[in-house]
């Protein structure tokens, strides 16, 4: 028995590491790695940056919702919050994997 506890921790310990260090880099990768340079407009000279954001609402939905709602630039901060909880959350699972691997051999 304690061959399977010690196996199924080494397993958690893996897993959890390898998936903890994953969207741990997923959150981390946009900050070290530079960004999208903004499309250039050349028949004019401009870059997405001279326009406001309500000027990018090209569809009649885009225009229709209220400018105060969620916006195209809150999304990525919403998705590394998710990775985050994710990490660590996998890391939380490392964890127990260490604590069944001790069991198995005894120390705990």
């Amino acid at each position: 028995m304690e061959a399977v506890v010690f196996w199924c921790g080494l397993a958690a310990v893996t897993l959890g590491a390898w998936r903890s260090y994953a969207n741990a880099r997923a959150v981390v990768a946009p900050l070290v790695h530079p960004g999208v340079a903004p499309r250039e407009n050349r028949q004019f000279g401009e870059t997405s940056a001279d326009r406001s954001p309500v000027a990018d609402r090209t569809t009649p939905a885009d225009r229709s919702t209220p400018a105060d709602r969620t916006t195209p630039a809150q999304l990525p901060v919403r998705q590394a919050m998710r990775s985050l909880a994710a990490a660590i959350g996998w890391l939380l699972v490392a964890m127990y994997g260490l604590f069944l691997v001790a069991s198995a051999e005894g120390g705990v």
